[in-house]
């Protein structure tokens, strides 16, 4: 947000400007020393919670669906997170795949045809477009980036991909909207799409994110073009390094002990498959599915949760406390208004200050932001293919080797008891865990989580080179003394399915 020069100077002159700038002030000294403060070390943390240990059945893992789609797809933005999952898709549709991205990728997947590129040039959109049936416009430029990128981006370069696009006999276009394009920082508890998009927007890359839809759902019927945009909300699952990632982050850093408000805002999110699963769905149903063409559609994991709880079980989940101590919203409104009077400010200077505590995170944060996808259920047939809890464990189980907090304690193993019934884990599930800080064994068919067992065993390297895989034969040789059986035992989690 940026202020008028009067407004700034009014609110930098007035009796409260001091008070505000001395508890920002204090509140950044606090954050910083409590970030100084906490150790890097891998020593034990005795109160750190226990990290979540999860096995996520391969029928979830590699969920699959059939959708009737166009066969030859352009995706720009195919090397981000949300792209990489919607090419994944597409390729186990069997389609005909082309990316259409600023940087390389997939060059270990000849199935895809790379384009290289930038959505300001008209030169490298022609290229790109040439023979497509369907695009997925994802592309996007994070957030951070300056006004002027996004809007060259988000909308001079959707405008010229759109014409491209209808210039090369394209039938279909799917655009990767965002839920915040309506988003004014007020409460919004199950709105849907017959809510405004707000004449002045908290920032420019939603202010840039509206105008692209718009662009998008105004070229529907043009030259033959069906179009659609897609309005996921808050992006989750193995490959994002940007929500996740960034929270565990800030988590090492002892950034995330505060809370702000009361800690009752409700929020939705979606996860990265959800995304795409509505995407190919969109793709499917334009032109056929009257009430399609031409609209835009919330998409989210349909599972409202009280925002700060949610990250809470993210937190928790890698092993991070969670936050404990709430600041009032009302107070760090007016923090995060100070700190946008300073940063523009310092523009007006010459100074770029781009700071990470406004006064729209703290609306975010603090304000119900959740939306009925009842239109999508009813025009695209769309419904969450991974449940939250499902989503959350894939996370859990894909993202912990990068994640975990080394501090924690090791999550409990689950062993066999007798008389228990003995959970089965397919060649692939077992094979997954194959490192020394998460080390599964075969044995004559059963499955051993040696994690620990590795690390007090002289001959730890030994069992090492066939972690996540069958050790059946090592474990008969000569050097190892029948009592190696008894000890193993306790280590015993499961049997391998038979194939």
């Amino acid at each position: 947000m940026t202020a008028d020069d009067d407004t700034l100077a009014s609110f930098l002159t007035s009796p409260h400007a001091v008070t505000i700038g001395v508890v920002a002030a204090c509140l950044l000294a606090i954050i910083f020393v409590k970030a100084k403060s906490s150790s890097t070390s891998t020593t034990l943390d005795s109160k750190a919670p226990v990290p979540v240990l999860v096995e996520v059945p391969d029928a979830v893992l590699n969920r699959r669906f059939k959708y009737d789609l166009p066969n030859r797809a352009l995706v720009t933005g195919g090397n981000g997170f949300v792209g990489r999952r919607i090419v994944a898709m597409l390729l186990e549709q069997g389609c005909d795949v082309t990316v259409f991205d600023i940087t390389k990728g997939f060059e270990d997947e000849p199935r895809v045809k790379m384009v290289v590129g930038n959505l300001v040039e008209t030169a490298d959109i022609a290229k790109a477009v040439e023979g497509i049936e369907v695009v997925y416009h994802v592309a996007a430029p994070h957030a951070s980036h300056p006004p002027a990128v996004q809007f060259a981006v988000n909308v001079t370069g959707t405008r010229a991909l759109l014409q491209a696009s209808a210039a090369a006999g394209v039938k279909k276009f799917v655009f990767t909207s965002s839920a915040s394009v309506v988003y004014e920082g007020e409460n919004q508890a199950g709105v849907d799409e017959s809510t405004p998009i707000p004449t002045a927007s908290l920032d420019s890359y939603t202010k840039t994110k509206a105008d692209a839809e718009a662009l998008v759902l105004a070229a529907n019927g043009q030259h033959g073009m069906h179009t659609a945009a897609i309005r996921p909300h808050g992006i989750f699952g193995p490959g994002d390094r940007q929500f996740f990632p960034v929270l565990v982050e800030s988590a090492r850093k002892g950034k995330t002990k505060y809370a702000l408000g009361e800690g009752r805002n409700v929020a939705d999110f979606t996860f990265v498959g959800n995304v795409a699963h509505a995407h190919l769905l969109a793709a499917e149903k334009l032109g056929r599915v009257p009430g399609v063409d031409g609209q835009a559609f919330f998409v989210t994991n349909d599972a409202p949760v009280p925002f700060w709880d949610f990250l809470a079980q993210v937190l928790t989940g890698f092993g991070y406390p969670a936050p404990s101590v709430r600041l009032p919203a009302g107070l760090m409104t007016v923090v995060g208004g100070w700190m946008d009077g300073m940063a523009t400010l310092l523009r007006m200077v010459g100074v770029r200050f781009q700071p990470t505590f406004t006064r729209s995170r703290v609306q975010y944060l603090t304000t119900h932001h959740y939306y009925s996808i009842e239109k999508a259920k009813r025009l695209l047939g769309y419904a969450p293919a991974w449940s939250q809890e499902e989503a959350l464990a894939l996370c859990f189980q894909c993202m912990m080797p990068a994640l975990a907090n080394p501090r924690a304690p090791k999550p409990r193993r689950v062993t066999v008891k007798k008389g228990q019934s003995v959970p089965i884990y397919t060649v692939q599930q077992v094979s997954r865990h194959n490192t020394r800080g998460d080390a599964w064994i075969v044995v004559d068919g059963k499955v051993y989580d040696v994690t620990e067992y590795v690390d007090v065993h002289p001959g730890d390297d030994a069992i090492l080179r066939f972690v996540g895989g069958d050790s059946s034969k090592g474990f008969h040789g000569p050097q190892h003394p029948v009592s190696v059986w008894d000890v193993i035992a306790e280590y015993e989690i499961g049997a391998v399915a038979a194939e």
